[in-house]
């Protein structure tokens, strides 16, 4: 389906658009509010500043899309493939990301507060730099971390530089490529990049 044919439907009051083909489609600051995208194939698409709120996402392929300053506030992601994508300042604000696989994408100053499923998620090697996590999960009342801290694990042994602190036995699998570091005793300087696998929870 072609951008002018989706937002010509979008208009006239449409909103199934359930298993469409929209990969590598371009759109940018557009509203598509409460549109049902379920099984939709939008791989590579270029979805800059584009208003998904209360968007149905479920199952959706959104690998190495690009949301960079999109709105995905309220959307359903269950199960979404957000394998490279790049949400980017995105706002995700009480999304549902359970079983969304997060693996390799670039959420940096990401708004994460209030989401649902976070940690059913697979956050492998995602990128959440400077990003806004939420203190609490839904689901488990479980406290989640909100942080500026740079981790990495070396050697088996974790070295942090924490604000607020981060215990070890809040962290998993901490790995990817941090950036410069000076390692001296038991304490590190690193850049503010890092990666993390697993957040665990209390």
């Amino acid at each position: 389906m072609r951008a002018d044919e989706l937002l010509e439907r979008y208009r006239r009051g449409d909103r199934d658009f359930r298993g469409v083909n929209l990969r590598g489609i371009y759109l940018r600051d557009v509203r598509l509010q409460d549109v049902d995208l379920n099984c939709a194939d939008l791989r590579g698409a270029s979805l800059m500043n584009v208003d998904f709120s209360g968007a149905n996402l479920h199952r959706a392929d959104l690998s190495g899309a690009f949301l960079i300053h999109s709105n995905l506030s309220f959307a359903n992601l269950t199960q979404a493939n957000l394998t490279k994508a790049f949400l980017i300042l995105a706002n995700l604000h009480q999304s549902c990301l359970t079983e969304a696989n997060l693996s390799h994408t670039n959420l940096t100053k990401a708004n994460l507060s209030e989401v649902v499923g976070l940690a059913e998620a697979i956050l492998d090697q995602t990128i959440l730099t400077g990003a806004l996590l939420p203190l609490r999960s839904p689901q488990a009342g479980h406290r989640l971390l909100r942080f500026k801290a740079t981790v990495r694990s070396l050697t088996g042994k974790l070295y942090r530089m924490a604000k607020p602190e981060l215990s070890e036995d809040r962290l998993s699998n901490i790995s990817g490529t941090v950036g410069e570091t000076s390692i001296g005793g038991d304490s590190t300087c690193l850049t503010e990049t890092y990666q993390i696998n697993r957040i665990l929870l209390d």
